[in-house]
């Protein structure tokens, strides 16, 4: 005899799948801070993390009828809760796995992604940052064109390769209590200009780096820029790659491109949408892609936002939100 299953059972499992996804193996890392996951029999799941001797979390109540839909609110053991008032979507495509917060105006306002057995928040925060800035870099001095590239691979010491006019030396990434200051240590130049430590700014055209005067036991926000600089135009190097390739594929949940003026976030932002061919009605923008040889530009818009990644939709959303 045929089974029958009641289609309200299969909603019902269906809720209860949806609701029962976030990974409780996985850390939970939202750009700064990796929280865990724990889900309770009430069927709220309890998000806890600990940073800076400070322990932090909140509770994801699920939305009746709205699955992989939550509501956040204040965890039961009294800690920082930094979410309060948000609500939650849980989404995942085949490259990321995600829990969106959106705030009362319906903005972006955090992501947290689930990466895979890490827990040490700074090795993720240097890795994202590091993601941002690799890739091979060129300016102009006096005596003629300076080569310089920036490898997203670690040492064993925990620095990253960089290389000026095939000098090889070694780059820090600067951390005060395992975030992401914007500061970099140059050292073992043998004499070279980059020697020392410097602020970085993302461009629209690449970085900028700032020389900073690094004095005895201070702290990272009270360097001061000396005026020397150095503006460094990104390069393909013949690979084809542009300045905002790793806003395809990198989650900007870091906050770190604060640091670009509104027209960088507004040229990243649309490159996503360059890349699959959006045909652009502001002039400007459609100059600008129009000289990459790459951009093919459609007949029309339909059917492009169905085309994009997780990871290019929700970083849109997060420079949109942070453009106004």
């Amino acid at each position: 005899m045929k089974s029958f299953i009641s289609p309200i059972v299969l909603c019902l499992c269906a809720s209860l799948s949806a609701h029962a996804q976030i990974s409780e193996i996985c850390s939970w890392y939202n750009g700064v801070d990796v929280y865990s996951a724990t889900t309770l029999e009430s069927g709220s799941v309890l998000m806890t993390a600990s940073a800076e001797g400070e322990e932090q979390e909140f509770l994801l109540l699920p939305v009746p009828g709205k699955y992989g839909t939550y509501n956040v609110t204040d965890g039961p053991n009294g800690g920082m809760n930094f979410f309060d008032g948000c609500t939650v979507r849980h989404e995942q495509d085949s490259m990321l796995d995600a829990l969106c917060f959106y705030g009362d105006d319906g903005r972006l306002k955090a992501v947290m992604s689930n990466e895979a057995a890490e827990s040490d928040a700074e090795v993720l925060n240097r890795k994202r940052w590091i993601s941002q800035i690799a890739g091979d870099y060129f300016f102009n001095e006096v005596e003629g064109e300076t080569r310089i590239g920036i490898s997203d691979q670690p040492g064993q010491d925990g620095r990253y390769g960089m290389t000026v006019d095939g000098v090889i030396t070694k780059l820090e990434v600067v951390t005060f209590n395992g975030i992401i200051t914007g500061f970099i240590r140059v050292s073992e130049m043998g004499g070279t200009p980059l020697m020392g430590t410097w602020e970085v700014v993302p461009s629209l055209d690449g970085l900028v780096l700032y020389y900073v005067e690094e004095t005895p036991d201070s702290y990272f926000f009270e360097w001061k820029r000396t005026g020397m600089a150095y503006y460094l135009t990104k390069s393909d190097s013949g690979s084809g790659q542009c300045r905002f390739d790793y806003a395809l594929t990198t989650l900007l949940n870091d906050k770190q491109f604060r640091r670009m003026d509104k027209e960088a976030l507004r040229v990243m932002r649309n490159y996503i949408l360059a890349r699959h061919g959006y045909r652009f009605s502001s002039q400007d923008l459609q100059q600008y892609f129009g000289k990459e040889g790459w951009y093919k530009p459609r007949s029309s818009n339909d059917g492009i936002s169905g085309e994009l990644t997780l990871i290019e939709r929700l970083n849109i959303e997060l420079i949109k939100s942070e453009e106004n």
